[in-house]
């Protein structure tokens, strides 16, 4: 399986008018792009050590180097772009400007009608709409796709309902992740073997919120053994072209974040997936990809997987539609493969 082709995308972003800047909070996700469209630059909050490097193929804009000073408090890209220095560089470069994000929000829209910067992102409310887990629920009910068991409930329900009561459903270890919290990565994600676990989870949102968002909804779903992967979707053309699949490395020491699942990166070319393990991932992947274009979804997607090795097994466990963290590092194999 060949990954999708970026020439489609090159010669679109290379056709726009004015000038196409990368949006993040650090630089070297932004990076893909450099050296492929001309005068691409990349606007971030961090100073990291890498800027020397990354300034050798793309003009790099640090807020922190602007303002000699650390921002703890910016951690999005909408703070990004609302801060007076960033919109003063911005407002300096040949217009019109075509923003490059992770993902949009309703306060970068309010901020790019005002500006008048041109985003090349889906819109917010499509976005959210898609990322919803109660979504792919159905989305997965309605393609038949191989479905985890599992439900949502209301945080009161979570709360009321004892550990018994959830083992006898869906087994001993439960898989439980919190929907209103949409931040990526796995740091709203919590195994659970034991009434102790589920305590301690309930205690920790008791108040009804988990990293500064308001928790409404608690998903509950049976923990599936099986290897954490993921395919790369992009919607061009009315075409979905899909990735091949990717493990994932979860949980590892150094991203402890008080919860499971955390993403701590991919194993890149390490992994050799059976055919039908292969096919069966490119299947469900062009079905859920055919679905958001019927939405009007453009672009990049990420589709998390649970594999069963052994029993040949695939199981979609959740949608990100958005960047992923699999940029640029896709783009740069891309490039040494001459895709």
């Amino acid at each position: 399986m060949s990954p999708f082709s970026g020439q489609s995308i090159d010669l679109r972003l290379s056709g726009l008018k004015g000038t196409v800047v990368g949006v993040g909070v650090t630089a070297y996700p932004r990076s893909g792009p450099a050296g492929r469209i001309p005068g691409y630059r990349i606007v971030c909050i961090r100073r990291t050590g890498d800027l020397p490097a990354l300034r050798r193929i793309a003009e790099v804009f640090c807020l922190e180097e602007q303002l000699g000073t650390p921002l703890e408090g910016f951690r999005d890209s909408a703070a990004l772009l609302s801060h007076p220095d960033t919109r003063r560089y911005l407002s300096g470069l040949p217009p019109p400007v075509h923003l490059l994000l992770y993902q949009s929000s309703s306060g970068i829209e309010r901020l790019a009608a005002e500006e008048g910067w041109c985003l090349l992102a889906n819109p917010a409310a499509l976005r959210v709409r898609a990322a919803d887990r109660a979504f792919f629920m159905q989305l997965t009910a309605t393609l038949e796709l191989p479905a985890v068991p599992g439900c949502i409930v209301s945080l009161q329900r979570f709360q009321e309902r004892p550990y018994e009561a959830w083992a006898r459903e869906m087994g001993p270890r439960l898989a439980v992740q919190l929907p209103d919290v949409l931040q990526g990565g796995g740091r709203s994600t919590f195994f659970l073997e034991n009434a102790e676990d589920h305590l301690r989870l309930r205690e920790r949102i008791r108040a009804g919120a988990w990293m500064g968002k308001r928790v409404r909804r608690v998903s509950v779903r049976t923990f599936v053994e099986g290897e954490p992967s993921s395919v790369t979707g992009c919607i061009i053309g009315g075409r979905t072209r899909v990735s091949p699949l990717q493990r994932q490395v979860i949980d590892p020491p150094w991203v402890g974040v008080g919860s499971n699942g955390v993403f701590g990166g991919h194993s890149w070319g390490e992994a050799v997936w059976p055919d039908a393990v292969e096919a069966e991932a490119r299947r469900q992947a062009l079905e859920v990809g055919r679905v958001l274009s019927s939405m009007g979804y453009r672009g990049v997607f990420g589709l998390d997987l649970l594999v069963d090795r052994a029993g040949g097994s695939v199981f979609p466990v959740e949608l990100n539609p958005r960047l992923t963290a699999a940029f640029p590092v896709l783009t740069q194999i891309q490039e040494a493969r001459g895709e």
